[in-house]
Order: C-alpha cells, then structure tokens, then sequence
C-alpha cells in the first residue's frame, strides 16, 4: 500500500522488517526489488531479484525482473538472457515480448523486433501501444502494405488514437500516395485541429 502511494522509504522500512522475521520470503524480496527499483536504486533492486530467485528457482517472474534492470542499465545481452531464461521457465506475459521488440527495435533487427511485437500483440490484443510500436517498426522495415494493415487493427481498438492517423499518413506519403496521406490528414485535423504535429504533416 504505501509503496502504491508512491512512499518507497517507508516501503523499504517494512518489507526490510519481514526479511529480518523471515529471510526466505520470495514476496518480500520480490516487492522490496520492485520498490528499490521504482525509487531508481537499479542495483539494489537488483541485489534483491537474485535472492528472490535463489529462494525460489522455478519463479521465473525474478528472471523477467532482472531483463528488466538490465536493460536499463543498458546491458542489452545481459537482458535477453534473463528474459530467455524467464521464458524458459514457463513466464509468459505480453510485456516481455513487448520489452524484447524494444530491444531489437533499437538494434535496428526490425524482423525479430516486428516478430515480438506480433507475440505481444496476441497475448493482449487491446493494449494500443503494441500495435503503435509494431506500425513504427513496419514503416522504419519499408513494409508499408504490412504497416497499414497492423494500423487498421489499431484503428479497431482505439478509433480515435492520434498515432493512428499520424503513422498511416506517413505510411501513405512513403508509398509516395500523397493524395490519400491528405486525405487521412484532412479527417484527422477534424478530430485534433490544432495538434502541431499534424499540421507539419
């Protein structure tokens, strides 16, 4: 609760206190790595999903955590490998493969990154940014026709997003298709027609 409230020391405090009653308590170790990561302390956060994941060697929800931190400490390997290992046993959630099509995004694989991005896509299919993020990487691959259709499917769960209208003009003006990017323009400035954005578009 007081971690949910943004209050990370007294947090600490408490979660502290039940590994001093109980030093093998994979929750604890658990939350209080979430916390110390939340409050930016990346490797003390760290320090506590190693522990979490000796207490507990078949919880690979440690694993996913660890990818995590690594990835924003910026050891790109180090990443993969952990979240490879929280797959391996048996963690499966939308948000790694999302974070893994981030990852090869800016590694500039944009096969694979499009690929996790689909994976992530298919355990949550109403979570916009997924699509937002694949559209992206389609249009940086030049898979324009791709990109269209991964757009259409973002126009079904959020009709009126912004980044909808805004990558499928793009996608038309790299398919050189100027007529059509005005036309989607035109409807877009009817929804947001001060938006800077669109205009230089």
């Amino acid at each position: 609760v007081l971690s949910g409230q943004g209050l990370h020391s007294e947090s600490i405090v408490y979660l502290t206190k039940a590994l001093s009653l109980d030093p093998m308590n994979y929750e604890a170790y658990m939350s209080r790595g979430v916390v110390w990561a939340e409050s930016g302390e990346l490797e003390k956060g760290k320090q506590d999903f190693i522990k979490a994941s000796k207490v507990d060697r078949e919880a690979p929800q440690a694993y996913f955590h660890l990818g995590n931190i690594a990835f924003l400490q910026n050891d790109m390997q180090e990443g993969i490998k952990m979240y490879n290992r929280a797959i391996a046993q048996g963690y499966d959630n939308s948000e790694l493969y999302f974070n893994l099509g981030i990852v090869y995004e800016e590694e500039n694989e944009f096969e694979t990154a499009i690929r996790n991005y689909t994976h992530a896509i298919h355990m949550d299919e109403l979570r916009p940014e997924y699509r937002i993020r694949k559209a992206t990487t389609q249009l940086k691959a030049g898979l324009h026709e791709e990109a269209l259709e991964t757009l259409d499917g973002l126009y079904l769960i959020a009709p009126d997003s912004f980044e909808f209208f805004h990558l499928k003009a793009l996608t038309y003006i790299a398919m050189e298709r100027y007529d059509t990017a005005d036309e989607v323009l035109a409807q877009a400035l009817e929804l947001y027609p001060n938006d800077e954005e669109l205009i230089n578009d």
